[in-house]
């Protein structure tokens, strides 16, 4: 599997909560939504899912977020905030939509994650002519949890292979 990097998209109440961990190559390795679970089970199943891969998180610290990373944080030493922002949003969205396009992101089959299938169907892009602005963001009543939570896992996955990538392509700086 490799390195393998992984992102906490933290839900309130009917948001899930999804931890979606990728390898070094694109190929998400691991799954885990739920909406369900007290802190301490939600904690505990983050845990054990990121000690198993041995990843790098970056916990989504927004709303109920912020608590979530300080407990991950003490038990988990490669744990690291992310702020969404409508430009932070922009940003990994528009670098998973590259992804895709390059085919450099396998996602599991649509009979092994169904709902992230849906959620993909269901995304989209909204453009503001008045202020000039684009939203990214699941139509009315959907969820997007699973792809801010994939979207993480690339940009993570992407910020910390980088600079490795360009020095093995042989392009300066």
């Amino acid at each position: 599997v490799g390195k393998v990097y992984a992102a906490l998209d933290t839900g309130v109440s009917n948001d899930y909560t999804v931890l979606t961990q990728i390898d070094s190559t694109g190929k998400v390795v691991d799954i885990y939504r739920d909406n369900k679970k007290t802190y301490e089970q939600l904690t505990g199943e983050v845990l054990k899912r990121v000690k198993k891969y041995n990843a790098t998180l970056l916990v989504e610290t927004n709303s109920i977020g912020g608590p979530v990373f300080e407990v991950l944080q003490k038990e988990w030493q490669d744990t690291h905030p992310f702020n969404t922002s409508n430009s932070s949003k922009r940003e990994i969205i528009e670098g998973l939509i590259l992804a895709f396009n390059e085919g450099s992101i396998q996602i599991p089959s649509i009979e092994l994650e169904p709902e992230l299938h849906h959620e993909l169907e269901v995304f989209e892009m909204n453009y503001n002519p008045k202020t000039r602005t684009v939203q990214y963001a699941a139509r009315t009543p959907f969820h997007d949890d699973m792809i801010m939570s994939l979207a993480i896992s690339n940009y993570n996955r992407l910020q910390n292979k980088l600079p490795v990538n360009l020095h093995s392509q042989g392009r300066g700086r």
